[in-house]
């Protein structure tokens, strides 16, 4: 299709579809904002009653009926766009009141707080979901013994809930991270104005209060010039994207025939145009790949904001923070489908049995034993059952029993190990309940669980917390706006 003629190219490319995703996203936002700086400014006696009550209908117009909105590029922005259908409901003598005491600037800054902070909310509550969900699987399985694995070898056995509550104490550590950042964004930028706030008598904490943040950010350039909360919620998103990925990957590779492990639910398998047994893995597949996404999105926002000047322009207030709704979004299937993968699986408890103690699993457990009831030095101990483990042929005993003596006595340490010993050394049930403080032993597993099911817990008050003090702010702007309405100010 040819351009329009009647567009410029920066109408084309950056203004509209710029007006078109900010009205999508950000107009609840704007519209909260004037909300509460309208609230302000009344409170502070900076306009008059009538022309408060009169911005505040104008405002509360836009967001019963959107649509009104007359949306062009040449207004350039949802602001100017919103103002103007302001000013032509309130007139122009109110309308052009609106602005006093701030910016586009920092209006920009606090609409992406605010709307970053509910996906945030939205991640967390996710992400918290797929760590129940693992810490159930995880219980019903405390003792289905596996095979653990270093360089996608058999090392020792395990068990499957060990495993899986592995997998969830690394996502509490994202899941931690990611929290430990909100407190940080937690900071309104309203007031700072374009840069160096405004010298009408403004109160910044009434309207951080009105809309839910805990404070005022402190200094007025850096609320305007910085975007590094959106930076870090990047970086803690691109750190659990990782983890996800790394946890589908084993479980893509247990699903195999070869490996059997794993049995993957037709409703989130694929078929085959052309081979009718197939049954692919397709959401593991892209549920992995989008964690690509996630880290590329991290980098395009360092490198969108990387060389730009410490103080307000389009490539931070824009383009640095373009690239999380699109992490929002990847994160977002990542964590729904994971959680999907986790409910509908089925467990071959039966074959993870059975690949658990072959390929001589037990051969760490035979050396700590030779150290224990021998007094063999480890590295000596080591030598002699990997010897012994090369020259016999995997699950006969009785020729491994009969090796290990036998390279025993070659080098002079007579280990005169018994059939019973060595029938007791190769129970991987009693090895693993040998394991200590975080190890696979099912009691350990189930005090581990019960610290990661405390902590959901607590996570979910704190998720709590932020919400009912959002709905209190909300709450507040609305009892302040019938006074105004009502002219029952205080």
């Amino acid at each position: 299709m040819p351009p329009d003629p009647s567009k410029t190219a920066v109408d084309r490319w950056l203004r509209g579809p710029r007006l078109a995703d900010d009205r999508r996203r950000f107009l609840a936002a704007l519209l909260d904002i004037n909300c509460a700086h309208v609230v302000m400014l009344r409170e502070r006696g900076l306009v008059a009653s009538d022309a408060a009550r009169a911005l505040l209908d104008a405002n509360e117009g836009i967001r019963l009926d959107p649509g009104r909105l007359d949306a062009h590029p040449e207004r350039e922005d949802l602001y100017f766009t919103v103002e103007a259908a302001i000013a032509s409901s309130a007139g122009e003598e109110a309308g052009g009141q609106l602005h006093i005491g701030r910016s586009r600037n920092d209006i920009t800054a606090t609409m992406t707080r605010m709307v970053v902070r509910d996906d945030d909310a939205r991640l967390g509550r996710l992400l918290l979901d797929v760590i129940r969900a693992l810490v159930t699987l995880a219980a019903g399985h405390a003792r289905t013994l596996m095979p653990g694995y270093t360089h996608l070898r058999p090392g020792q056995p395990t068990t499957f809930g060990h495993y899986l509550t592995g997998v969830a104490w690394a996502l509490r550590r994202d899941y931690q991270r990611l929290a430990d950042g909100r407190g940080r964004a937690d900071e309104c930028p309203m007031g700072a104005a374009a840069f160096a706030g405004t010298g009408f008598d403004i109160d910044r904490e009434r309207i951080a209060a009105l809309l839910g943040f805990a404070r005022p950010v402190p200094h007025t350039q850096d609320a305007v010039a910085s975007r590094d909360s959106v930076l870090e919620l990047l970086a803690g998103l691109a750190l659990t994207a990782s983890t996800l990925a790394r946890w589908i990957e084993d479980w893509y590779v247990w699903s195999t025939l070869e490996f059997g492990f794993l049995l993957l639910d037709p409703a989130i398998a694929g078929g085959s145009s052309i081979m009718p047994q197939k049954q692919n893995p397709n959401a593991l597949e892209r549920t992995r790949a989008k964690a690509g996404h996630v880290a590329a999105a991290l980098l395009d926002a360092l490198f969108a904001t990387k060389g730009t000047g410490f103080t307000h322009a389009q490539d931070i207030s824009v383009e640095s923070v373009a690239p999380f709704w699109v992490a929002a979004g990847e994160m977002e299937a990542m964590l729904d489908v994971s959680c999907q993968l986790v409910r509908c699986v089925r467990v071959n408890s039966a074959r993870m049995r059975e690949r658990a103690t072959s390929g001589f699993t037990m051969a760490t457990e035979i050396t700590d034993e030779l150290v224990r009831t021998r007094r063999v030095p480890f590295r000596t101990a080591h030598g002699i059952v990997a010897r012994a483990v090369r020259e016999t042929a995997d699950g006969d005993q009785p020729a491994l029993l009969a090796r290990l003596n036998a390279v025993g006595a070659e080098l002079g340490r007579p280990l005169q190990v018994t059939e019973a010993e060595i029938h007791g050394w190769m129970d991987p049930e009693a090895a693993i309940a040998r394991r200590h403080s975080g190890g696979p032993s099912p009691e350990e597993v189930a005090r581990l669980l019960g610290d990661l099911r405390q902590w959901i817990q607590t996570a979910e008050d704190e998720l709590e917390q932020i919400r009912r003090r959002l709905a209190a702010a909300v709450a507040a702007r609305e009892q302040a706006v019938r006074c105004i309405l009502a002219g029952a100010e205080a």
